[in-house]
């Protein structure tokens, strides 16, 4: 691969996350997971980096990648509209996507409000 992106995954160890992991991985991309765990089950190569933490500690874990851009982060784990909302602002102006994904069984509509940012990067 000539350009790998800088991908951040939050979650990534379950269901569908852990596929995007180990697809991502093999294509060559330097991907940067952070977790509960710490780990996910599978193969994978050198390119992978694992961090231990809790979504709830994102705010006040800025230094982990502070001097981190990230192509893409991956958000693989978020439950509610203040959770999405903390995650967008500790990674304002480091990142060119972020991608939320969830299921619909976690996001009810009628509990759901949408978040709207505009990256500068």
């Amino acid at each position: 691969m000539t350009n790998p992106f800088k991908i951040l995954i939050l979650g990534g160890n379950r269901y569908f996350g852990k596929r995007l992991l180990l697809q991502l991985a093999e294509a060559g991309h330097n991907v940067f997971v952070v977790n509960r765990s710490g780990q996910t089950s599978g193969r994978l190569s050198q390119n992978v980096c694992f961090q231990l933490l809790d979504r709830s500690y994102l705010g006040t874990a800025k230094d982990l990648w502070k001097d981190l851009e990230f192509d893409v982060v991956f958000d693989q784990c978020c439950y509610d509209s203040l959770e999405a909302a903390k995650a967008v602002q500790a990674f304002r102006d480091r990142v060119g996507h972020f991608v939320f994904t969830s299921s619909q069984r976690d996001w009810l509509p009628k509990l759901c409000e949408e978040v709207k940012v505009t990256f500068s990067k």
